[in-house]
């Protein structure tokens, strides 16, 4: 479904991702972790063919991302993580532009975007503008338009930040069921504890390299007793204690 070989990426002096070999099927959910900066995003945006490689390639449902990355836009779903809807349509307006720009039968879209309103628990919203939903709400509406169309991959990027526990529970529900049905799902969060209990893989990306990609089950394996935050902190690079006990002492100073 995803597959990206020898993917790099520069803008000017700066490389994003560096020789990305990665391959994701049918019915995964992969979550992509890193750092900020790491590069995650950007991998996200060559795969969907908003960003153009320096060099390598992607290819996304058999296409090729750089060439081909309005047929898989169609394809696909993408939940950005500043995601800013237009602010002076409804919610449920947002909705029916998004079944116009990827041709959700007019037959079937009433139906799927009440559906979707009440699973995300937004019916009463509905009518409101855009502009007056807090981020939370606004991440809702845009999980909403992600999966409206019943995409065979979704791209989620930190789709729970700004989520209420209970919608993030929600959202991950959803996912699993989806993937279990077959389709794909390529996420990137900071949350690393939801990686130990419902993805099937795991990457590891740093400075622009994945470092890792694997089952959680292996990284127990391969790390005995600790837990996702520690790995990935492990080979990410774990806090620096002394630069933490420099700034302390320097708190203590009188003002």
């Amino acid at each position: 479904m995803i597959a990206t070989r020898a993917l790099h990426k520069k803008f000017d002096q700066f490389t994003a991702v560096q020789s990305l070999d990665l391959d994701v099927g049918r019915g995964e959910w992969f979550i992509f972790l890193g750092h900020n900066g790491a590069g995650k995003t950007t991998t996200i945006r060559m795969l969907l063919g908003l960003a153009t490689p320096t060099s390598g390639e992607a290819r996304v449902l058999g296409l090729n991302a750089a060439s081909e990355g309005l047929e898989i836009r169609r394809r696909c779903g993408y939940l950005p993580e500043r995601f800013q809807p237009y602010p002076y349509l409804s919610g449920a307006e947002y909705l029916e532009f998004c079944s116009d720009m990827f041709g959700v039968p007019r037959s079937e879209r009433g139906a799927r975007i009440g559906e979707l309103l009440e699973l995300m628990e937004m019916t009463p919203f509905a009518d409101e503008l855009i502009r007056n939903y807090s981020f939370g709400m606004k991440k809702k509406i845009g999980f909403c338009a992600a999966v409206l169309h019943r995409p065979e991959i979704l791209f989620l990027d930190e789709p729970t930040a700004d989520l209420d526990p209970k919608t993030s529970n929600l959202m991950r529900q959803v996912i699993r069921g989806l993937c279990d049905q077959g389709r794909t799902v390529f996420m990137t969060t900071h949350i690393l504890g939801i990686t130990e209990k419902v993805c099937d893989s795991i990457g590891i990306f740093d400075h622009g390299r994945l470092l890792k990609k694997q089952a959680w089950a292996d990284f127990e394996r391969e790390y005995p007793g600790l837990s996702m935050e520690e790995i990935f902190l492990k080979l990410t690079g774990d806090v620096e204690e002394a630069k933490v006990a420099e700034f302390l002492e320097g708190e203590k100073r009188p003002r």
